[in-house]
């Protein structure tokens, strides 16, 4: 009896905390050895199993990438088609008004060539049936009057380097991106030619004045209308050139809009402005 309680008590004094050992075989860990390869065919299997998943992934990476790039592309052509036509229409405008302006030029030199010393004042008129401003007036918005008036047109390019600064034009096809290039370069050009030929109109201001030219001063008035006819002729010639150029590629200025700045400027210019056929 004393034996049954001493192994009892034994027992029961022994640390509740043990944990059993796991088992020997709970601790093994199955690994799977690779089977070897049986015969050439297997082999093959496998290395084609390889090649073609490699050749998938990355046929699909560059699948993802070319969809990437024609969107791009797609948006980029957008955004440049539609700066080109804002600027032919400027084009447009510009040689709608160029009977006018060259008339006004033609105006002025005779009465340069023919002066004789005395010059009586000869500012813009406000329209074709109004009177000649007087010595102090001055055109809308204006302080000093003018003598020869230009229309200045904000030719842009905003979007042209926008894809300049991208790599969206690498992508472009060869003659998209030809017409682009040359069609830019012209656009900066009349962007110089235009600012130019506003100076030299600027310098004819004594000229709404009542005045005496000697023949220097007459001279150097004269030098600035040459200025602003040479400006002028490649401003035409360069705007012409655009729109013959755009017209290949299927771009046009909007008619619409053509149509109402012909409406407009001709009540204030009269006949001289004509729709220029683009």
């Amino acid at each position: 009896m004393a034996e049954q309680h001493a192994e009892a008590g034994s027992h029961v004094g022994g640390d509740v905390g043990d944990v059993p050992a796991p088992a020997e075989e709970d601790a093994r860990v199955e690994i799977r050895k690779p089977k070897p390869w049986h015969g050439l065919r297997e082999f093959l299997k496998e290395y084609v199993i390889i090649v073609v998943g490699v050749l998938t992934a990355l046929a699909g990476g560059q699948a993802v990438e070319w969809l990437h790039w024609r969107h791009v592309t797609e948006l980029t052509v957008q955004s440049l088609d539609n700066e080109v036509r804002t600027d032919l229409r400027f084009a447009s405008d510009r040689l709608s008004w160029r009977g006018c302006l060259h008339a006004r030029l033609a105006e002025l030199r005779d009465r340069l060539v023919a002066n004789n010393g005395v010059w009586k004042a000869d500012p813009v008129p406000l329209g074709p049936a109004a009177p000649p401003l007087g010595p102090h007036e001055a055109m809308p918005n204006h302080v000093m009057p003018m003598v020869h008036g230009l229309p200045f047109f904000g030719f842009t390019h905003q979007a042209w380097d926008a894809a300049r600064a991208s790599d969206a034009l690498s992508h472009l096809p060869s003659a998209k991106l030809d017409f682009y290039a040359s069609f830019y370069e012209d656009i900066e050009s009349l962007k110089g030619w235009q600012v130019a030929e506003k100076q030299a109109a600027v310098r004819l201001a004594p000229l709404a004045y009542e005045t005496r030219l000697d023949p220097g001063e007459r001279d150097a008035q004269v030098a600035n209308l040459a200025a602003v006819d040479d400006n002028a002729f490649y401003i035409d010639q360069v705007s012409r050139s655009l729109i013959e150029d755009a017209r290949a590629q299927g771009l046009r200025p909007d008619p619409r809009k053509v149509a109402l700045w012909i409406e407009k400027t001709r009540k204030d210019l009269g006949g001289c402005v004509v729709n220029p056929g683009v």
